[in-house]
């Protein structure tokens, strides 16, 4: 008899312990899981942050643009499978969702980097095609669909972000903005010192030159909008971060209202585009 009950015991304490044993392997593969979300959603964040100073950023190449998105997708699916691993395949259907995002976004960057180099500068409102929002903006390609809709959209053309990126690179001033902007995205600078940073870029791209293919093809486009400089013109942004949804970007980047010559539609076009990085616009 008391072999009999000594064997009942060990046997009910190793079946303790294997459960015992289970309970702890499944937490050490939950906590690992979650740990992996925890390291791949720090690493998308740095992408995003890394693909906003490209977006920001005209001279951005479309390679490291492609590269980056890229990895930001396979990134965003790791944290997809681990959420769903996690939770016990509760959310199997953003499986779905993830995919036909990937697709939507592939093809839009398709679409900015096909783009044949003679129509990446200026773009009339009634050539502007819903495909060219990657290009110009969500409000410059609004405007030009509600045009040719047929509603009271005054007449108006578009600079393509490429465009504003050539004017960047044939004054030099790539490497020192993306330095600046990779300083700025560290998150280590001191009191006072994002201000002046901020207005270092702007000083440089007020201070630059619009000139050669680009010059003329904007003062083309400026001539056929204002018969000539007779009528006054408003220039104003229609930066491509000014889609983000999780964003309001109003008021943050410049308006020039009441431009009355080309000599000051391409002063306007440099206010415009150094007002991407004012302070606000770049936190």
């Amino acid at each position: 008899m008391g072999n009999f009950i000594s064997a009942m015991l060990a046997r009910w304490r190793q079946r303790r312990r294997e459960r015992a044993d289970r309970v702890v392997g499944e937490l050490k593969i939950r906590y690992h899981t979650f740990r992996i979300i925890l390291t791949h959603n720090e690493i998308s964040l740095n992408l995003l942050r890394s693909l906003d100073q490209s977006i920001r950023w005209p001279g951005s190449s479309d390679k490291d643009l492609a590269e980056e998105t890229e990895e930001l997708l396979n990134v965003t699916y790791e944290l997809v499978d681990g959420l769903n691993r996690l939770t016990g395949d509760r959310y199997g259907a953003l499986y779905e969702k993830f995919r036909s995002l990937a697709l939507d976004i592939k093809k839009a960057l398709a679409v900015a980097v096909e783009k044949p180099a003679e129509v990446l500068h200026c773009i009339s409102f009634d050539g502007l095609g819903g495909d060219y929002r990657a290009l110009v903006g969500g409000k410059a390609a609004t405007l030009a669909m509600l045009k040719q809709g047929g509603f009271p959209v005054p007449d108006g053309f578009a600079i393509t972000a490429r465009a504003c990126g050539r004017m960047i690179a044939e004054n030099g001033l790539e490497t020192f903005i993306q330095q600046r902007l990779q300083r700025l995205g560290s998150g280590r600078l001191q009191s006072g010192e994002l201000e002046a940073e901020a207005a270092e870029i702007r000083r440089r791209i007020l201070a630059s030159s619009i000139q050669g293919e680009l010059e003329q093809q904007l003062r083309l486009s400026y001539d056929a909008l204002t018969e000539q400089g007779k009528s006054a013109i408003s220039v104003r942004s229609s930066a491509l971060v000014e889609d983000h949804l999780e964003h309001s970007f109003a008021g943050q980047f410049k308006s020039v209202l009441n431009v009355t010559s080309f000599a000051g539609f391409k002063e306007a076009l440099r206010e415009v585009v150094a007002s991407n990085y004012s302070p606000r616009a770049l936190l």
